[in-house]
C-alpha cells in the first residue's frame, strides 16, 4: 500500500513539473532589426509579430538572418500587446524577404 502511495505521489509531482514547462512553438516570418532589437515580421506586410531573444546564444547572432525568411522555434511570452520569443533554433527558409 505504501509503495502505491509513493508512486501515485511521484506521478503527481511529475505531472505538476511538466505543466510548468512552456510549450515550444514554431513561427515563420522575416527577421528585421528595429530600434536595436531583432524582431520577427509577418510575411504579408512585414509588421513586427514578435521580439526575438536568443536562448543560450547572443541576440547578435540574429544579424546574419536580417532580411531572410526563417522559421524560429522557442517559447513565447506575452508582454502587453507584443510577444517575445526565446529562440532555441533558427532555420533559414529563404535568403530574401518580400511582402506577399
Amino acid at each position: 500500500m505504501r509503495f502505491g502511495l509513493i508512486f501515485c505521489f511521484a506521478g503527481l509531482l511529475f505531472a505538476a513539473d511538466s505543466a510548468k514547462k512552456p510549450a515550444v512553438t514554431k513561427m515563420s516570418g522575416c527577421i528585421d532589426q528595429r530600434d536595436g532589437i531583432y524582431v520577427l515580421t509577418g510575411d504579408k506586410e512585414l509588421n513586427a509579430v514578435a521580439v526575438l531573444h536568443g536562448e543560450g546564444f547572443s541576440d547578435d547572432n540574429f544579424a546574419r538572418y536580417v532580411g531572410h525568411k526563417v522559421t524560429v522555434e522557442g517559447t513565447v511570452a506575452k508582454e502587453g500587446d507584443s510577444s517575445t520569443v526565446k529562440v532555441r533554433k533558427i532555420t533559414d527558409v529563404a535568403d530574401t524577404c518580400e511582402p506577399n
